[in-house]
């Protein structure tokens, strides 16, 4: 024949076998750890981001959501963070109207006992 026996054959068979089992492996193995790095990369973010809206749905809304990942989750973290702020300054408004509204009341309040206090007794 060639001067290449059938048992060389079959050695470089099992060879190239077993090396394409190592290579497949080796290759499973990256993928995985390839794969596992890209989900935490996105469940870590949405994780804080969920703890943030915890805060806030408690009506927290001097807390700011902290994200800096350079994707589209930052850029939610963003906008919850504008929408927090617009909350936070309404609120801020509504409690100030609240409180001159009762000064208001506990004044017209006293100038009616005043006034009713000058009136004569039997006028109505």
């Amino acid at each position: 024949m060639l001067g290449v026996s059938f048992q060389q054959l079959r050695n470089a068979q099992w060879e190239i076998i077993l090396l394409s089992m190592a290579s497949l492996v080796l290759i499973v193995i990256v993928i995985s750890f390839v794969v596992f790095y890209f989900s935490r990369r996105i469940t870590a973010p949405l994780k804080m981001l969920i703890k943030d809206l915890g805060i806030l749905g408690k009506e927290d809304f001097s807390h700011r959501v902290k994200i800096k990942t350079g994707d589209e989750i930052e850029e939610v973290g963003k906008a919850i963070n504008i929408m927090a702020e617009e909350r936070e300054v309404a609120c801020r408004g509504l409690e100030e109207s609240k409180e001159t509204l009762a000064i208001k009341v506990q004044s017209r309040t006293k100038e009616l006992a005043t006034r009713s206090d000058r009136q004569p007794r039997g006028e109505s």
